[in-house]
């Protein structure tokens, strides 16, 4: 708007034009056109007296006023996908139901879990007040905004918000008789990505229907982009056995798509919001092992044998030049069949002692898992190349460790000391809760371990089949001093004393990691965790700080609980480090 001539333009800023909320009357002197602007946006909304006189009253914000039910917001939760990307990208998908009174909740969200880009739908912006997304918060402090609003009507509309420093440019944005669409493509450092973001209004047709024009939307765009995510509120309940479900998955599967969304995203335990990515391959154990990479991998095996071996190792190993051939292709039909031969899922349990001063009772025994030596060789042909897939793409969390290249015990210990140290140097108390897990390898649920490889791992097909063929069915026997038990079928576990199963138990727990809030860290070895959180010794501080940590010991109960494991409630501690003395 052109100033006239003799007048001076005022900028007011956010935080200004926000701080008006609680601001009397009488003290508010913007211009005019500042105060339109502002009841536009409902920051003000004055009542006027029944003589028609304003009063002077101070106004707040209420849960009624700005539109926004706390109990509503539920915490994102995080799933890693695999892709093709060269680097990591955090993207997130909100129904929003209105960002009009919403945009400072959800840019504090976007901010807190540190997002590249996120899909937002039911924006209820409109072209005709198009200041509302130019100074929404989606659109400064780090973020920028581009929106599809819906025509000719009010509500729905998508949008992308994403950082600043990410080129953004719309390609296109429209509505079918379905569903309204965007499509964006962003930018980044080592890769251009092609987002759609989707709405459909569920009254407007029938699951059926919508299937079939959505995929008919995909025909045309899937050859047209690649480095396609597609993202939004798709409203269809996916657990549901429905024929329009069903036709979804296999037009999903025919268009080389994958959709990775299997947890509730609505309050009331629905999976309406789905994310969909081009189909991966993941992590292939098929491609042959040559001879010379076998012979390395026995040689690096202790020479130890089983009771199930039929062969004792070490005359394996001094035969070897001649059982080489053999053995290689032993664990190339394995690997490219994606079987694990039923003879060698059997093992033979010896408990074991875990520490030479304990007493004797049932809980301070491990059960460690005797296995024959082909076993072990091939779950170490498998895990080479899982590492490989998994350091590529940066899948463990950082902060696990235990049966990792460079994570050993002394690692995570320095890391934990020098968290404490630190804070100590800058005048901190660090609230600490230990968590010692019970059973925790014994208790690992086999399918919800494939869902974790599969969707948060990306592997698939055969590895996938080969893994799942690996811990069922399972079964072993327990030796007590020359005296060896009837054979029992194990309906859960990981084998303790295998070379897979320790890695598997590690892929298992790396979830936990996944629903902490950001303001805790955590740090793991093996079933051990700890939850830090550091604060300035005052006692408003302390109390937040404790109460952040009981909330983050209900996140982990939830965890457990959600993934069949089980909280040593007589191991785990709440500790305080901190210094008396003022650091120089």
């Amino acid at each position: 708007m052109d100033n006239p001539q003799g007048t001076v333009r005022r900028s007011y800023s956010t935080s200004e034009l926000m701080n008006y909320r609680s601001v009397p009357r009488r003290l508010i002197k913007p211009d005019r056109d500042v105060l339109e602007r502002l009841k536009g946006l409902e920051i003000l909304n004055y009542r006027r007296s029944r003589s028609g006189k304003k009063k002077n009253k101070t106004h707040r914000i209420s849960r009624k006023q700005i539109g926004v039910n706390p109990s509503n917001l539920i915490y994102p939760k995080r799933c890693n996908i695999l892709s093709n990307f060269a680097e990591n990208v955090i993207c997130l998908t909100v129904n929003c139901r209105s960002l009009v009174k919403k945009d400072v909740l959800v840019g504090q969200m976007l901010r807190e879990q540190n997002v590249d880009f996120a899909i937002l739908t039911e924006t209820w912006y409109s072209d005709e007040k198009q200041y509302q997304f130019e100074t929404s918060d989606l659109n400064q402090n780090g973020y920028k905004i581009s929106v599809s609003n819906r025509q000719n009507r009010i509500g729905g509309g998508v949008a992308l918000s994403c950082r600043s420093s990410i080129k953004m440019r719309k390609l296109f944005s429209g509505t079918k008789s379905c569903f309204e669409y965007g499509i964006w493509q962003l930018v980044f450092k080592s890769i251009t990505i092609n987002c759609i973001g989707i709405y459909r209004p569920p009254s407007l047709a029938t699951p059926n229907q919508f299937v079939n024009e959505f995929f008919q939307f995909l025909e045309d765009i899937v050859p047209k982009y690649s480095n396609l995510i597609i993202m939004g509120d798709f409203n269809l309940y996916i657990e549901e056995n429905s024929n329009a479900i069903s036709e979804s998955n296999n037009s999903l599967e025919a268009l080389g798509l994958i959709q990775h969304v299997d947890f509730p995203t609505h309050i009331h335990g629905r999976s309406l919001d789905l994310v969909i990515t081009e189909f991966t391959n993941g992590v292939d154990l098929v491609s042959s092992e040559a001879e010379d990479e076998v012979k390395t991998i026995i040689n690096k095996l202790q020479c130890k044998s089983c009771e199930l071996d039929i062969l004792p190792t070490k005359v394996l190993k001094s035969f070897l030049s001649e059982l080489l051939p053999v053995i290689t292709k032993l664990v190339n039909l394995s690997l490219s069949q994606g079987v694990f031969p039923l003879r060698w899922k059997q093992a033979v349990v010896r408990p074991l002692l875990k520490k030479a001063c304990l007493e004797l009772i049932y809980s301070n025994y491990r059960p460690v898992s005797n296995l024959s030596f082909l076993s072990k060789l091939i779950e170490k042909c498998a895990l080479y190349r899982l590492n490989e897939h998994v350091k590529d793409h940066d899948l463990l969390p950082t902060n696990q460790s235990a049966y990792r290249q460079f994570h050993s015990c002394e690692s995570a210990l320095l890391r934990l000391v020098n968290d404490i140290l630190d804070g100590m140097e800058h005048q901190e108390v660090t609230a600490m809760i230990a968590v010692d897990l019970s059973a925790a390898f014994d208790t690992v649920d086999h399918s919800i371990l494939i869902k974790v490889l599969e969707y948060q791992y990306g592997v698939n097909g055969t590895a996938l089949k080969w893994i799942d063929s690996y811990l069922r069915p399972r079964s072993c026997r327990v030796n007590v001093s020359s005296t060896t038990s009837s054979e029992r079928q194990l309906e859960c576990s990981v084998p303790q004393g295998s070379c897979l199963g320790p890695w598997l138990y590690l892929v298992y727990a790396g979830t936990l990691f996944d629903i902490i809030p950001p303001s805790i860290t955590v740090y793991g070895f093996a079933d051990d965790h700890t939850a830090n959180k550091r604060f300035v010794p005052t006692l408003t501080n302390e109390m937040i700080a404790i109460r952040d940590l009981q909330d983050c010991a209900v996140h982990i109960n939830t965890w457990m609980n959600s993934n069949k494991l089980k909280m040593n409630n007589a191991k785990t501690e709440f500790i305080l480090f901190g210094s008396r003395q003022p650091t120089l």
